[in-house]
């Protein structure tokens, strides 16, 4: 199971969704109930400052998907659906993160840098039958564009002044 410190959490999640996930991953990492104080000082202590009201109104509407469950007046613990919550803002805070990086990367000036991200996406996506094919036409039509301007721009042509 993943789990992220609070600083991590704001990474790319909304405000909301980074709550969530903030508060699940307080009730799963504590074996006993917590109530909107307690867990407001879990947040606090971990850098990230949220009321214990907002807690309040916050478990409030997880109780009310389901997420969490009321444990008599001792406070709040984790469900089975709060669990599963907790792994789909896990697994779209992974898929943010990799994204981002990956538009980092595809930023970059260098036609190396592009190139390498170009073929490691390759090997993440999914590649529908005769892909490879396809993707290696479209590499070799790519290469024959850069050779012709290559040659363009050394003979001064039309490539060399647009």
């Amino acid at each position: 199971m993943l789990s992220y410190s609070i600083r991590e959490v704001l990474y790319l999640l909304s405000q909301k969704e980074a709550q969530e996930l903030a508060l699940l991953n307080i009730l799963r990492d504590n074996p006993h109930p917590l109530g909107s104080v307690s867990i407001s000082i879990l947040l606090k202590d971990g850098g990230y400052a949220i009321s214990a009201a907002t807690v309040g109104r916050l478990l409030s509407e997880m109780d009310f998907r389901g997420f969490t469950a009321k444990y008599g007046y001792k406070g709040r613990v984790l469900t089975e659906d709060g669990t599963r919550r907790l792994d789909e803002l896990c697994k779209q805070r992974e898929l943010d993160a990799m994204s981002s990086k990956f538009y980092e990367a595809v930023d970059s000036q260098s036609k190396d840098d592009l190139i390498d991200v170009l073929t490691a996406r390759r090997g993440i996506e999914r590649r529908p039958p005769g892909g490879v094919a396809r993707y290696r036409r479209g590499y070799r039509k790519a290469a024959r564009l850069e050779r012709k301007s290559n040659e363009g721009r050394a003979a001064g042509g039309a490539f060399a002044r647009a």
